[in-house]
């Protein structure tokens, strides 16, 4: 019996070794791109974690929620979850990553408030909506933030090593990847923010593109709460009233109307009718006073 082996060179097998990572690197940044569905309500509108460091012009930081859609949302059920931009730690895997949110509901073009960890430096954080008792200590800078439906862990971070599977996916209600982070919406992840700006979601955050890098921008941290302005989206349909229903009568044209004379007597309309096929002033000029009725159906 004849064994045929086949012997790959070494110059093969460091091409073969090059392919194969390259289908790895390719295949991680598919997996960074994954497609979600768009925001119909609830987004995050804002995001700043440089709360309280060197040169911070706040003390705390924060995340902001906004109701872009044209219908009241709540808020009950609902959950926050950090996890680092590249590291292993999971969505929400122990208190300090994960902020429960209350039984609130908010009106369209609504913003929501919500403290995290607090620093030492800048002003104190306005009338925040929520304080976190176990509160998340955001990066400065690149960092990943989803809000999802339900109050347990993820259990995942969206990397190619702790992939979010179908189920994970499908709580997630809005995704916010900055900087180098490895999970994000769209082709690019958000801008990078640091101690002295945040992450606004565009046009008061009614822009949703599921495109972090288009969705976002760099700003002055500027916080908003359920109290601040309403922020209703010009491309969110808006209840309209039912139109009230008019009838419209042509003005009658009187000129066809013969003028009745005042010499002529009156008669009734009953007289007038008679009991047979002709009326019974038929050639004679009278005036009759009333409503005419008829009946077209056949006998």
């Amino acid at each position: 019996m004849r064994l045929h082996v086949t012997t790959i060179k070494p110059s093969l097998q460091r091409w073969s070794l090059f392919g194969i990572i390259v289908l790895l690197l390719l295949s991680m940044v598919a997996y960074s791109k994954q497609s979600y569905a768009l925001s119909a309500d609830l987004v995050i509108s804002q995001v700043y974690g440089g709360g309280g460091n060197t040169g911070a012009p706040l003390k705390q930081d924060y995340i902001e929620l906004f109701n872009r859609g044209p219908s009241p949302v709540s808020l009950n059920g609902l959950s926050l979850q950090y996890a680092s931009a590249t590291g292993d730690g999971l969505f929400g895997n122990n208190s300090m990553a994960i902020t429960e949110l209350p039984n609130v509901t908010l009106q369209p073009g609504q913003y929501f408030l919500v403290q995290e960890m607090e620093g030492t430096n800048g002003e104190d954080l306005e009338n925040p909506d929520h304080i976190d008792l176990s509160p998340i200590a955001l990066a400065a800078g690149a960092s990943k933030v989803v809000l999802v439906h339900g109050t347990e862990s993820l259990n995942c971070n969206g990397s190619a090593t702790r992939p979010c599977d179908a189920t994970a996916l499908s709580r997630i209600i809005d995704l916010v990847g900055s900087g180098n982070a490895n999970f994000y919406e769209g082709a690019v992840a958000a801008p990078t923010p640091s101690n002295t700006l945040a992450l606004f979601r565009k046009t008061g955050g009614c822009t949703e593109t599921d495109d972090n890098s288009q969705d976002f921008e760099l700003a002055p941290p500027n916080p908003r709460n359920s109290s601040s302005p309403f922020n209703v989206c010009s491309d969110t349909p808006q209840p309209t009233k039912s139109p009230t229903a008019t009838s419209v009568l042509p003005n009658p044209d009187l000129s066809m109307c013969p003028t009745p004379s005042s010499e002529a007597p009156l008669i009734s309309i009953s007289a007038l009718q008679g009991a047979g096929p002709v009326n019974t002033v038929n050639g004679q000029t009278r005036t009759v006073r009333g409503i005419v009725s008829a009946d077209f159906r056949s006998a």
